[in-house]
Order: C-alpha cells, then structure tokens, then sequence
C-alpha cells in the first residue's frame, strides 16, 4: 500500500472517531474514558464539547473506581485529549 493510501486511510479512521465522539455529544451519552498513564481510574460522563485536540468538556462527571465500584462526583470538568486511552458508551 502506498504512502498516500496509508494517509487517506488515517484520516478515514480518525474522521470515524470524531464522528462517534459527536453522536454521543449531541445524543447525550454518557461515556466512559479510561485514562492512559496506568491509571485505573475511569471518568464517565456526558460530553459537552470537545476540541481538535480531543480535549473533553465532561458533565456530571464522576470518578469510578473499576474493582470496588466506588464513585466520587467531580460536576463539570475538562479532560485533557493526550490522557485518553478509550472511550465508550455506558448505559445506565
């Protein structure tokens, strides 16, 4: 496969993603973000608004912890892109 094709083929994947980060946006889904670094720790909430940088403005956001369930309320936040590992729809 080309180069150029291997570029087309990034770009068609990331477009992909930006698109399911925008239906679940305007659905108002709440998602769940595993953060990268090691981290247990997951972040769900409803997605406000988001950047090129896929930086996250979160509401009713809240911390859970994935072995005990746990859950601490963080309110309104903004989740820097560089520390998202993934991201995924929850149903609640």
């Amino acid at each position: 496969m080309s180069r150029f094709a291997l570029q087309r083929q990034e770009r068609e994947e990331a477009q992909g993603a930006i698109d399911h980060v925008y239906r679940y946006m305007t659905e108002r889904q709440k998602v769940e973000i595993w953060l990268s670094g090691g981290v247990k720790t997951r972040i769900r909430g409803v997605i406000r608004g988001f950047d090129e940088w896929m930086n996250f403005v979160l509401e009713q956001a809240e911390e859970v912890e994935p072995e005990n369930g746990d859950r601490t309320q963080l309110g309104r936040i903004l989740l820097k892109g560089d520390t998202v590992l993934l991201m995924r729809p929850v149903d609640e």
